[in-house]
Parts: C-alpha cells; structure tokens; sequence
C-alpha cells in the first residue's frame, strides 16, 4: 500500500494546494480520507486527481467538502494526487489520506 499525506493543507494567503503525486502502477483502488486539523473546515474541497504523466492533471467526479471519506474508489490512471481548495482567507488546515491498493 502507498500513502500521501499533507499537513497545513491551505492557509489565509492560499486558495489551493496538492498532495505528493502517487504512482499507481499495480493500485486500482483509492481510499480518501480528510480530516479536520486547525480552523473551520466546512468550506474545503478536496477533489481527487488523476494524470496520464504525473505532470497533466484532471479533476475526477470524485469531492469531499469539508470533512469525511470516499473509499473503494476505482481508478485506472498512472498518477494520483488530491487537490485542496478553499475560499480566500479561510485560515484552516486539513490532513489528507490517500490509500491506494491492488
């Protein structure tokens, strides 16, 4: 199993932020998980992304707004990452989990 995590998520002076890009050469499932850590979290939206290269990004239908989890995500990509967006100004922080497996 591979894991990515990122802390500190998004602050006043930032809008958005990406977790560490993860490869899913042999992974066909994803589990998301976020967490609130510091602040108001009722207005975060973490979006799941997939890339073909690990440097093209798209959005997939798959969103958590504010806290919570989507598991047994099927996904037949090459990379994997989490996009964290909030409204500016929002000073809060969140941990994401992504969890990838065969």
């Amino acid at each position: 199993m591979a894991l990515s995590q990122t802390t500190n998520g998004v602050d006043a002076n930032s809008t958005s932020s990406v977790t560490t890009a993860i490869d899913m050469d042999g992974y066909f499932f994803v589990g998301m998980y976020v967490e609130g850590a510091t602040g108001t979290h009722a207005t975060h939206i973490v979006t799941l992304q997939s890339s073909p290269d690990g440097t093209t990004w798209f959005d997939t239908t798959h969103a958590i707004t504010g806290v919570g989890s989507d598991t047994e995500i099927n996904c037949y990509t090459n990379y994997i990452r989490a996009k964290v967006t909030t409204a500016e100004g929002g000073a809060s922080t969140v941990n994401i989990y992504l969890i990838v497996k065969p």
